[in-house]
């Protein structure tokens, strides 16, 4: 085993604390209401929490628990995409161990080969953003768009075998890897034997919503990034996890990389949408045009936030409000739900920073000023309609449903007052 193990770098609690920082931003900027609660009570108690996590690792003795299955429903509505969420301090593992693996070597080589941008730690939706505007500039035409069911297709004994090689001397850490990317749901009795073959609970198939399944994939697909990159060719893939675009000189040329393209997926037991077939999922098209990658549209000077993108985090933001008011008259239940009057507000508040860091990137302000007078609109007819419904409620269940707390509900305990009668 090397002098200082892979495992013995994972149990160092400052690994495990920046670790936590980068769970704590990502969930506190997470669309997801419970998500936002589950790092927000973490918060209270993180420094212990942390030692305990980095204590129970150093001792061998932890164990990621079962997780929780979720169906979100995709834009279509007709079929659901199946998320795993496990608990923050698992998350924070996963995290840790995601960045032990990005710092080996022969692993940084293979991650930064080719025009991957997701899941790695040099890359982002930004830089993708960037790298799309770039090579649009001087190649007229492109073909977007992705791979079908990528994380729930990837044969994840053969994904994970590089890894696994590179940690190969540290028996320890190959043990808590495979058990990290290892599915087991605490609710599968909840969901249909149809349902339940939609998460990766097998050999095939990686986690949505686990940091390490991004790397699985990026390592998987390491060929495919350099294959589609060669100068010779003239075309310029970049690929963001699932999502990839190609920009070439001219149509004949991007089909001709996408045949490629989709004949080296297949090898791999993968494959991408076809433009001229699924419309909704890929697009093509003369840059001057505009497209779209990444929840952005692209044109030759300007990039804003898709229309869906537009769309979702108004819906969102009044959902957010819409679930606050139904606990305006139920002060008691709103304390216990976190959805008081402060509390809502403050997820808003969370949700709309989150939404617009996502975009920091993108150069159209009169966008982002349109969204905020939405989002004006539905806070004031959120405050006028918390006013109004709790307008028959005592001055002591109003300061509760704001979410100011009661001095009277504070934890007694008169013991150390009470007289002590003496031994007979």
């Amino acid at each position: 085993m090397p002098t200082q193990s892979f495992y013995s770098k994972l149990s160092r609690k400052k690994n495990l604390e920046a670790a936590w920082r980068i769970v704590n931003r990502n969930g506190l900027r997470s669309l997801s209401a419970d998500t936002q609660r589950e790092v927000e009570e973490f918060a209270k108690n993180a420094p212990t929490e942390l030692t305990r996590i980095a204590k129970q690792i150093k001792q061998g003795k932890f164990k990621f628990q079962p997780a929780w299955g979720l169906l979100i429903e995709k834009e279509d509505k007709k079929k659901k995409r199946p998320i795993v969420r496990a608990s923050v301090s698992e998350r924070i593992v996963q995290r840790a161990i995601l960045d032990v693996v990005q710092k080996i070597p022969k692993i940084r080589k293979i991650l930064n080969a080719g025009h991957n941008f997701g899941g790695v730690s040099e890359g982002g939706v930004s830089e993708a953003i960037g790298h799309a505007f770039k090579a649009s500039q001087d190649h007229p035409y492109f073909i977007r768009t992705d791979i079908k069911s990528f994380f729930a297709e990837v044969p994840r004994e053969k994904a994970i075998a590089p890894i696994l090689e590179a940690v190969a001397e540290d028996n320890q850490f190959s043990k808590i890897f495979r058990e990290a990317v290892t599915t087991e749901l605490d609710n599968l009795g909840s969901f249909t034997a149809e349902e339940r073959a939609l998460f990766p609970l097998d050999e095939i198939g990686v986690a949505q919503g686990s940091a390490l399944s991004p790397l699985i994939c990026n390592i998987y697909l390491q060929d495919f990034d350099k294959a589609l990159n060669i100068k010779k060719r003239g075309v310029v893939c970049i690929r963001y996890i699932d999502d990839f675009i190609l920009f070439a000189q001219n149509g004949r040329k991007a089909h001709a990389a996408l045949q490629g393209a989709r004949k080296m997926l297949s090898d791999l037991g993968l494959d991408a949408y076809d433009p001229a077939v699924d419309r909704k999922k890929a697009e093509e098209g003369l840059v001057k045009d505009g497209f779209g990658f990444l929840g952005c549209e692209i044109h030759p000077s300007q990039i804003i936030p898709d229309a869906d993108s537009r769309a979702s985090i108004i819906q969102k933001v009044k959902k957010i409000l819409d679930d606050g008011l139904k606990f305006a008259k139920q002060p008691v239940a709103a304390l216990k739900q976190k959805m008081t009057f402060a509390e809502t507000i403050l997820r808003v508040s969370n949700t709309v920073r989150g939404w617009g860091n996502t975009y920091f990137f993108c150069n159209d302000d009169r966008v982002f000023n349109q969204l905020d007078q939405k989002i004006d609109a539905l806070v004031e007819s959120f405050r006028r309609s918390y006013d109004a419904r709790t307008k028959s409620l005592s001055v002591t269940e109003r300061r509760l449903s704001i979410g100011v707390r009661l001095l009277a509900d504070r934890k007694r305990n008169y013991s150390a007052f009470k007289k002590k009668v003496p031994a007979a």
